[in-house]
């Protein structure tokens, strides 16, 4: 490996700490009763400018879902034009998804 890989997976490392540390302080105040406002926005390697995937950060936390729904109505296009993925409050919902369905046989895909 090169300095700028070494670099890069230094700062992979680096990010997973923060996210879990964020994640961990948001489920807090989960537990605590509030209502956390979160945005996924795009993280850069500090040391090499790569992409990184994602990462979390908390905005603000709201007794009531309706004060964290109106944060995220009003200020969801100012943080989506700075690269910001998604914007949600904590926990995210669970969505349940169908059963796929798997052909047996190659004859059985339909087209």
């Amino acid at each position: 490996m090169n300095d700028f890989q070494n670099a890069y997976e230094t700062a992979k490392m680096q990010k997973w700490h923060r996210v879990t540390k964020t994640m961990e302080e948001a489920q807090a105040q989960h537990e605590a009763g509030k209502h956390v406002v979160m945005v996924e926005a795009l993280a850069y390697c500090p040391y090499t400018d790569a992409a990184m995937g994602t990462m979390p950060h908390i905005m603000e936390a709201f007794n009531t879902q309706e004060e964290a729904q109106a944060y995220i109505n009003k200020n969801f296009e100012e943080f989506g034009a700075c690269e910001a993925v998604d914007m949600f409050i904590y926990p995210r919902p669970v969505i349940e998804r169908k059963a796929r369905y798997i052909p047996e046989d190659f004859d059985d895909i339909p087209f």
